[in-house]
């Protein structure tokens, strides 16, 4: 009994204790605070209360929570083995026993010091939250016994790295805890800049240029401290940065605090999705970054994969980590092989890999290895082709691509029908060649007018016709030879037009329009049908744009056959005209002040003559 009651008085003066405590405390609240540089005396304030509905004391930092006004989404959870804790850090503190204290957003002084109403000041600095929750106990306890302590986070400090190497922005970036190595790496090589300001109305527009792959929430289009609108634009994209190859991208080095070393791996996480190639980010962490050479080994993977390409080389590449970063297998790819092609000193040796071996996937690579990805035979009915038009069945044809031919193709419709316009069918081609065609607008005007009458604007035309026509394939199909030469491709279009028995007559002509087709019916009786001649003609340029193909041809030594179109072009203005005309004006002007100069020149003579 005596035991009982000593417990019991003692248990009374401690609560006694914290309520007088906490009743000086919020007396403390009232008493001013010498207002410093920048902080208000308000914004300085301790707050105990006691929730009697919950029986727990509360104690909330409003300077720690005024330091937390930007929330916070880190990517992954704290590890409280191994985040160490710092100046800044804003952690939460629970004391439980016979009375709960809760400690919200208790900020890390820069002294590396946690400072707890009712219990005092505690370094933490350097400690693992498991190390604090210790210290803090220990501390807790020469006030309270038979209490649990719990340390938890509530908002971690900006950490600080440290980027150096052949990079245009080396030095010291401060970030966010669970940061990224992609995003201090991308604002090292990629200067953010601005302003480039413009007034608008009274109002100052800052316009800054960014990298588009930069995360900068908020920026487009906001409005800053000053009033200013700032408008944010994107300068380049991750995909330019990786293929121009300019810096090492696959090995870059990062330094630990700890000692220890591992290696980034950007494209990994660009086109592979793994995140082990963009590893978080430390307090400390020293980015060494390296330009590439012409010299450094590269390695390749082509053929049947979503994204062929080719790739700096690491040590560690194998055969599954480049199938990743490909993309994966294409639908029709040969998934039981895969061929290495291996260069060396006496030549290039072939290696075929197949799936029952067992380092099928972790097939270690060696410098320059180039992989290749076959098509699976299996899949061969994957391709197909459509025909449309004067066919006995049209619809869609299975082929096998590269090796059927528009005659097989023709075959498996069952023939064309006899209202075809046999000599103006076509394929439109789906899939074009990936390698670019050459442009005549790329080769430079005057490398391709120098054997050429033409004008500017027919240059023009041609390159239109250039790009409009690249898809198509003419067919005659009288024609089987070519019928059998032409192979056809996959999602390939047949097209077989009617034959509507006309003739399209149209431009400087007094009725254009269709015209029935005589055979052997000669150019006059066309242009007569649509009215003969309008009066901006020029009967010396008429021409016949033969069915299909759209050739054009001098009318007068080209047979007209249904489907053709006969084209009448209007008087050229000779340009010549204009520029003799410009002449004669210029010359009469020059005179012109030539007299006047002269005129002036003596009646100022004669003036001081006088």
């Amino acid at each position: 009994m005596l035991v009982t009651a000593k417990a019991t008085i003692r248990t009374l003066c401690m609560l006694t204790g914290l309520l007088i405590t906490s009743v000086s405390l919020v007396h403390a609240q009232n008493i001013p605070i010498p207002k410093k540089s920048g902080t208000s005396a308000s914004s300085v304030k301790l707050n105990i209360e006691y929730d009697q509905s919950l029986g727990t004391a509360f104690y909330v930092d409003m300077i720690g929570l005024a330091s937390a006004e930007n929330p916070f989404a880190p990517e992954e959870l704290i590890d409280e083995s191994t985040y160490r804790l710092g100046p800044t850090d804003l952690i939460g503190v629970v004391i439980t026993g016979s009375l709960t204290l809760n400690y919200r957003a208790i900020g890390v002084n820069m002294e590396g010091e946690i400072i707890l109403p009712s219990i005092g000041t505690i370094p933490v600095a350097g400690l693992t939250l498991m190390e604090a929750r210790q210290r803090i106990r220990k501390e807790v306890e020469k006030e309270f016994r038979n209490v649990s302590i719990s340390v938890s986070i509530d908002k971690p400090r900006p950490l600080s790295v440290h980027l150096y190497g052949d990079i245009p922005y080396p030095g010291r970036v401060s970030t966010t805890y669970g940061t990224r190595l992609d995003n201090p790496l991308l604002r090292s090589l990629f200067e953010v800049r601005g302003p480039d300001t413009e007034v608008a109305s009274g109002t100052s527009v800052t316009k800054i240029l960014y990298p588009s792959f930069l995360d900068l929430p908020g920026l487009t289009e906001r409005v800053d401290d000053l009033g200013n609108a700032i408008i944010a634009k994107p300068l380049t994209s991750v995909g330019k940065l990786l293929n121009d190859r300019k810096w090492q991208l696959r090995s870059i080095e990062i330094l630990r605090a700890d000692g220890s070393v591992l290696y980034a791996d950007m494209y990994r996480y660009f086109y592979g999705g793994d995140l082990d190639g963009n590893p978080s980010l430390l307090d400390g962490d020293q980015i060494k970054i390296m330009s590439s050479r012409e010299a450094d080994p590269r390695v390749s993977i082509s053929g049947a994969v979503n994204n062929p390409m080719e790739i700096p080389y690491r040590n560690d590449d194998t055969f599954g980590l480049l199938l990743k970063i490909g993309g994966g297998y294409m639908a029709n790819a040969d998934t039981t092989s895969y061929t290495i092609f291996r260069p060396g000193k006496e030549g290039i040796t072939r290696i075929q890999v197949t799936r029952d071996q067992a380092d099928f996937y972790s097939k270690k690579l060696l410098p320059n290895d180039r992989i290749i990805i076959g098509k699976s035979e299996l899949d061969a009915n994957l391709y197909s082709a459509t025909v449309v038009g004067q066919v006995d069945a049209m619809g869609i044809y299975p082929i096998r691509e590269g090796k059927t031919t528009a005659y097989d193709l023709l075959e498996m419709t069952g023939g064309v029908d006899p209202t075809a316009l046999k000599k103006a069918a076509y394929i439109v081609r789906s899939k074009l060649p990936v390698v670019d065609e050459p442009s005549l607008m790329k080769s430079g005007f005057r490398d391709v007018m120098r054997g050429s009458d033409q004008m500017v604007q027919g240059l023009s035309w041609l390159e239109l016709e250039q790009r409009a026509r690249k898809n198509r394939i003419y067919l005659d199909l009288n024609q089987v030879n070519q019928l059998k030469s032409t192979y056809i491709m996959d999602r390939d279009s047949l097209i077989v037009p009617r034959d509507m028995g006309t003739v399209y007559v149209y431009g400087q002509v007094e009725k254009p329009g269709f015209v029935n087709h005589q055979p052997g019916a000669s150019l006059n009786y066309y242009l007569n049908s649509a009215g003969g001649y309008a009066l901006a003609s020029d009967p010396k340029r008429v021409y016949v744009i033969k069915a299909g193909t759209l050739a054009w041809s001098e009318a007068n030594d080209t047979k007209i056959e249904s489907g053709d179109m006969v084209y009448v072009d209007r008087i050229m203005l000779d340009d010549n005209l204009q520029r003799r005309s410009f002449m004669r004006q210029s010359q009469s002007l020059y005179t012109t002040i030539v007299l006047s100069v002269i005129s002036t020149t003596l009646t100022v003579i004669n003036f001081f003559r006088n």
